[in-house]
């Protein structure tokens, strides 16, 4: 008994310990950006577009995840970290929290783009259903990372892109498509902009950028594994003593 009590509180400890790692959903996460995209997926040859490679969390069960910059506005360097609040794009957060995303409270997007919107939660969508299409291979990652920012942000750079504003044209027209008005884009989270906490010097204390990625990945239960091999084994060691035992037993009616 003793011995089932004292691994059942282990199994426990483990549990909490295994699940110690960021989860999506959680109040805050620490971002910590680590490198910019593959060579040659700059847009026009001198901005660095999706994936950038970000660590979500800290110590071991901090997980990389490839993401899209949705602020053209702001910079990050190597190493630069932040808290940032991870809100998984479901019809619930849409509708709750988006003011507290950075465009939240913007009143117009796409300027000069023909399909206008003045919602930010349309905004957000097609945003997520750019991201998941090239993530899925069927839009340029350059050329989607650029119709996203020109999306948030009215910006020279992007504005004659026809290919960029060609992905917008796309993306609005699914996401306000009826057919589609019950559209799953909770695999996309927003990571919310924060204020540089550590990396380059001349960085911290300046706003981070917002980003769009997908949910880490929870970290893999190996010692809730490991523990739950050794219950099993403690389990079949107390059965055996327990044999043992009976065998070897005085008769009684010797």
């Amino acid at each position: 008994m003793r011995l089932t009590i004292f691994f059942t509180a282990v199994l426990l400890f483990c549990v909490t310990l295994c699940s110690a790692g960021p989860t999506i959903g959680d109040p805050q996460v620490t971002l910590t950006f680590l490198t910019a995209n593959p060579p040659g997926n700059e847009y026009n040859g001198a901005y660095y577009a999706y994936p950038y490679s970000v660590l979500v969390g800290t110590g071991p069960g901090a997980s990389a995840v490839p993401m899209m910059c949705d602020d053209f506005t702001d910079d990050i360097n190597g190493q630069d970290s932040w808290l940032s609040t991870a809100y998984s794009l479901t019809q619930t957060n849409l509708a709750n929290d988006v003011t507290d995303f950075k465009y939240g409270n913007q009143t117009t997007f796409g300027p000069g783009n023909v399909y206008d919107t003045t919602s930010a939660v349309t905004a957000y969508e097609e945003a997520a259903y750019i991201l998941t299409n090239v993530a899925l291979g069927n839009f340029s990652p350059s050329e989607g990372n650029a119709a996203v920012w020109y999306l948030f942000s009215d910006t020279s750079s992007i504005a004659g892109d026809t290919t960029a504003r060609g992905l917008l044209d796309t993306a609005y027209a699914f996401v306000t498509d009826p057919n589609n008005s019950n559209y799953d884009y909770s695999n996309v989270t927003v990571y919310t902009q924060g204020t540089i906490l550590s990396g380059q010097p001349g960085d911290i204390g300046h706003a981070s950028q917002e980003f769009l990625g997908f949910a880490a990945p929870e970290p893999p239960p190996s010692l809730l594994l490991v523990i739950g091999f050794a219950l099993i084994g403690a389990a079949g060691l107390k059965r055996r003593k327990q044999v043992v035992a009976q065998v070897v037993k005085p008769r009684s009616d010797c």
